[in-house]
């Protein structure tokens, strides 16, 4: 068992289960368009994933009692997790709305 799996909300775990399920195709071949040129999704899980572990290396190091999460804490953390991939949008609320694959992430409010 991973030791941050305990620590963290068990719907990170969840989400991460649920990805695995993904036929390879869309796991492997979607490409993403970077800044600096396109991603295949296997690139850009390496690197999420690297940053990823540095955050939540970080974050268990804080006692729960010291974390003051609030809307401006998220956008930090995920401008932590894929600033140096997503500039442009990194660490903000979506202006509009997506669709991811087959999925429909809740509306802008």
């Amino acid at each position: 068992s991973s030791p941050w799996r305990s620590r963290t909300n068990p719907s990170l775990w969840i989400a991460w289960k649920r990805f695995w399920r993904l036929p390879r195709t869309v796991r492997f071949y979607q490409v993403f368009h970077h800044f600096r040129g396109p991603l295949s999704y296997s690139q850009l899980v390496e690197r999420l994933g690297v940053n990823l572990a540095r955050l939540l290396e970080r974050l268990l190091h804080i006692p729960p009692s010291e974390l003051e999460i609030s809307p401006g804490w998220i956008c930090d953390r995920h401008k932590e997790l894929a600033g140096d991939l997503f500039p442009d949008w990194a660490g903000r609320y979506r202006d509009l709305n997506v669709q991811v694959g087959q999925y429909n992430p809740a509306a802008v409010l």
